[in-house]
């Protein structure tokens, strides 16, 4: 019997060194754990949609999405994710806590203090490689490689080296376009 996999996209979004998080709301699967913000891709929905759709649903707020930073896959009892973080940018500024409990801008080295799902805390060491020293954004690409061949030993069943654009010189095969859209139900 096969499990059921379920896709996640996140938004990494850095503002005046911190990082957005929100709060899942008290009725939701894993109440009040924190998390980049996101959710669930639909059947035929590329990532990037997915992204724009939930941070309009969750915090009527518009994002412009980037590149991938981080994936895992992570199985819970009964079902797994794949979770990709994205590189974004905030369009609006307002941001209102519709679908979300709270909202809060957190340093990345305040990560510790917030409960965050397993799927989430298992990439916070990609997610660490990525920002580097003093939780900004490596303008240098440097971290880049390392966190790819970190990435390739760990999980090479999801790793494709197309030399296309993303992660280094290759993409992961789970880190797909964002503007791809994704499959039906599998």
């Amino acid at each position: 019997m096969s499990q059921t996999t379920i896709r996640v996209v996140a938004a990494v979004i850095q503002q005046d060194g911190k990082y957005l998080i929100t709060q899942r709301r008290e009725n939701a699967s894993l109440p009040l754990l924190w998390e980049f913000p996101g959710g669930r891709v639909e059947p035929g929905e590329t990532d990037a949609a997915a992204l724009q759709r939930e941070f309009g649903e969750r915090l009527g707020a518009q994002v412009e999405v980037g590149k991938p930073v981080a994936f895992r896959r992570h199985d819970y009892e009964g079902y797994s994710v794949e979770l990709v973080l994205y590189e974004a940018r905030l369009v609006t500024r307002e941001l209102e806590p519709k679908r979300v409990k709270e909202f809060r801008w957190v340093a990345a080295d305040e990560f510790g203090q917030y409960p965050f799902p397993p799927a989430d805390r298992s990439t916070m060491d990609d997610f660490q490689l990525f920002v580097g020293a003093g939780g900004k954004p490596r303008k240098d690409g440097r971290g880049y490689g390392r966190r790819r061949n970190l990435l390739e030993a760990r999980d090479s069943r999801f790793f494709e080296h197309s030399g296309s654009r993303g992660l280094g010189p290759g993409r992961p095969h789970g880190i797909r376009d964002p503007a791809a859209p994704l499959r039906g139900a599998e």
